[in-house]
């Protein structure tokens, strides 16, 4: 069964004391909230959704506005599951978790406040990592946490903020990849493959051997810096920007460049100890290397040499010391 409140108002009890609000049990199947209404202002009001012992509660497609003020006053799970798996923008005002069955997963969403069982804890409630909650101020709870009496706290996937000797998130526990320090000094693990976005917000850091999301320059920043930190970076780079390699290790594929709309690609290596597998110029910007090992060289652009990749003074030499360029 489909409710789609479409900005409206569903009002039940007409006391405000949650003991007394109209319930809407759920004993078998699914009942599944939408607000279809751009703005996200749908609301249950003094109504308590029981969710029973065989049936679900989906909240995946209810409040997609991020401005969203839609909200359900209270929800209890007990024994049926809750599944909130795709952005929910809007407010549970009081969660109460006495018994959710083993397949809930709460992998969004606001709450006023959270009464659960004993013992319960985010790892037990959102399926899979590294989602936490978050405080107003930005706390975020550890996983292994208990999460009865929370406040006013909004489920996020972990934001990495603090890693240990071990390389693992005080948070979540999970074990980084990378690390990226910000203009600041503040540092943020990411445990994934690595994509573009990363190099936006500071110096990345490789802490094992990562695979890249296969970057393309568009949408990137104006420059980069990953520091190979001794390890290996696999899957292909197209480079649209500046981007400088520091440390020791080796990057599979790098493209300078593109045929396509945005501008060609600077590469700046600042180690005699970073191997670049294969590099491909389709497209230079100011390229004057001074460092680094080149398994193959390919220049397209029609009016460059792979001489011209080179700062005064310096030349490509062979295994064996010899000049080749």
């Amino acid at each position: 069964v489909t409710l789609n409140l479409n900005g409206h108002t569903v009002t039940g009890a007409d006391s405000d004391t949650e003991k007394y609000f109209t319930p809407i049990n759920v004993k078998a199947g699914t009942l599944r909230l939408e607000d279809d209404n751009s703005k996200g202002t749908g609301a249950l009001k003094r109504t308590k959704i029981n969710v029973l012992s065989g049936g679900t509660l989906e909240l995946s497609y209810f409040a997609k506005n991020p401005n969203s003020t839609a909200t359900t006053e209270a929800v209890v799970v007990d024994g049926g599951v809750l599944k909130m798996t795709q952005p929910f923008y809007g407010t549970i005002n009081t969660l109460t978790l006495t018994n959710p069955a083993s397949d809930t997963s709460i992998l969004s969403g606001t709450f006023g406040k959270v009464n659960a069982k004993e013992g319960l804890t985010a790892a037990n409630i959102t399926s899979r990592d590294p989602y936490v909650f978050q405080k107003a101020d930005g706390a975020c709870v550890p996983r292994a946490q208990e999460i009865n009496g929370l406040e006013n706290v909004t489920v996020v996937y972990c934001p990495h903020k603090e890693i240990d000797e071990n390389r693992r998130c005080t948070i979540c526990n999970e074990e980084m990849k990378v690390k990226i320090t910000a203009a600041d000094g503040s540092v943020i693990g990411h445990s994934d493959i690595l994509h573009s976005g990363e190099l936006s917000k500071g110096v990345v850091t490789l802490l094992e051997d990562v695979a890249t999301a296969d970057f393309a320059a568009t949408g990137s920043p104006a420059s980069g810096t990953i520091d190979l930190n001794g390890h290996e970076l696999t899957g292909s780079i197209t480079v649209g920007y500046t981007l400088t390699l520091k440390g020791s290790g080796t990057v599979d594929a790098l493209t300078l460049g593109s045929t396509s709309a945005y501008g060609g690609g600077k590469l700046v290596i600042d180690s005699d100890s970073i191997t670049v597998t294969k590099l491909e110029v389709v497209k230079n910007s100011e390229t004057k290397l001074t460092h680094g090992t080149f398994g193959e060289i390919t220049v397209t652009q029609s009016d460059l040499t792979a001489a011209d990749l080179l700062a005064d003074g310096y030349a490509f030499a062979d295994a064996n010391g010899a000049v080749v360029n």
